[in-house]
């Protein structure tokens, strides 16, 4: 049981602060600087959109706003079976070039994705959600990555306007976190996954995932990393993203993520090989440990009850016990205070991975997507 302890603790801080500091001393061991230039290739910026009238017409004209030559860049919405009026206002835009790409019969947006992907031409592709909104230089500023020649994918900096959700100071915490790995991991090499709300890609690279994928902007990256193209953090290109307004729509969110990480690797798709060396280091320790936190999670807790030989140990359960504590106030009284939102968005987070697992084991997960957000 002492061992099962051990290693459960050595994990999770790894994940949580091993990672991190690894990744901080290969930065300065490593340096791959980016070859950025100003750089105006042709581009399609393609809007994946399901029943987003809410929103759609918004972001057409965040789009029709983009800082970009206009002789250069394509507005494309492919719209996988809306049943609402997200096509009718779409089609309010052709006169300015918006291009509807509709499909009746939905198929999730990995199949609308890669039937849409079949009839673009244009050298670089941006992938972006309904209702992300972005700055006029964000496109100009991603797509100078692709003045290096060994780039293959660029992703940008998505800030989530999280102030109105209860767990709005978690979530926030969590993102700069996570933009601190991807800025590293961009820095040695390739980041591992890309933000499905701007994220731009060589079209030439991009290798059809399978219709049923659930985390598609995760897979399609990851293709190109596996090909040896650096898939890399733009922190310039500027986005924003309402965040899921109340925590059981973030909750209904997470289990999909962690299902569909787990469901890429059993169809070894996006996964990197041994030859890939750096980016299976990062695959492992960026992805996987995470989506098998919640059971080091369990394990370390569990372990900690027949493990009390002292009073150190005895403290180190007292905490968890406080943790989790924590988060349960946080929980019920729905306050932002760091000192609650953090231990409840944690807990959210790993609660939601572990159910994703399960959906995965139970093939329970559905491909077709619903946005929460």
């Amino acid at each position: 049981m002492k061992l099962l302890f051990i290693t459960s603790l050595i994990l999770i801080s790894y994940v949580y602060v091993g990672y991190p500091v690894l990744l901080a001393i290969l930065s300065l061991i490593i340096k791959k600087p980016i070859k950025k230039d100003e750089f105006y290739p042709s581009i399609t910026l393609l809007i994946a959109a399901y029943n987003e009238e809410r929103v759609i017409r918004e972001k057409i004209e965040n789009s029709l706003q983009i800082d970009y030559p206009k002789e250069k860049i394509e507005i494309v919405v492919v719209s996988d079976g809306s049943e609402d009026r997200t096509d009718e206002i779409i089609k309010e835009y052709s006169s300015q070039g918006v291009v509807l790409k509709k499909f009746g019969k939905r198929m999730g947006k990995m199949g609308a994705l890669n039937r849409a992907m079949q009839e673009i031409k244009s050298e670089v592709v941006v992938l972006s959600d309904a209702n992300t909104m972005y700055q006029a230089e964000a496109i100009k500023r991603l797509v100078r990555n692709f003045a290096d020649p060994l780039v293959g994918a660029a992703t940008g900096d998505v800030r989530l306007e999280s102030e109105k959700a209860s767990f709005g100071q978690g979530e926030g915490a969590y993102w700069q976190y996570e933009r601190w790995i991807q800025k590293k991991e961009s820095e040695i090499g390739s980041i591992i996954g890309v933000d499905g709300a701007m994220y731009a890609i060589r079209r030439e690279l991009y290798v059809p995932p399978s219709d049923n994928i659930i985390l598609d902007d995760f897979v399609i990256s990851m293709n190109i990393g596996t090909c040896g193209h650096r898939v890399v953090f733009e922190p310039e290109a500027v986005a924003f993203e309402e965040t899921s307004p109340t925590w059981r729509d973030e909750f209904r969110r997470r289990p999909r993520i962690t299902a569909g990480g787990y469901q890429a690797l059993w169809q070894k798709e996006g996964v990197p090989s041994i030859s890939n060396g750096l980016l299976l280091f990062e695959y492992l320790s960026h992805r996987l440990f995470r989506w098998l936190l919640p059971f080091f999670l369990i394990t370390l807790f569990v372990s900690n009850w027949f493990v009390m030989d002292n009073a150190i140990l005895r403290i180190f359960l007292g905490c968890q016990i406080a943790f989790y504590l924590l988060a349960w106030i946080g929980l019920i009284t729905g306050t932002k205070t760091k000192l609650f939102a953090i231990p409840f968005y944690f807990c959210m987070v790993n609660l939601g991975a572990l159910l994703g697992f399960f959906r995965w084991l139970t093939k329970s997960q559905q491909v077709m997507w619903k946005k929460e957000r």
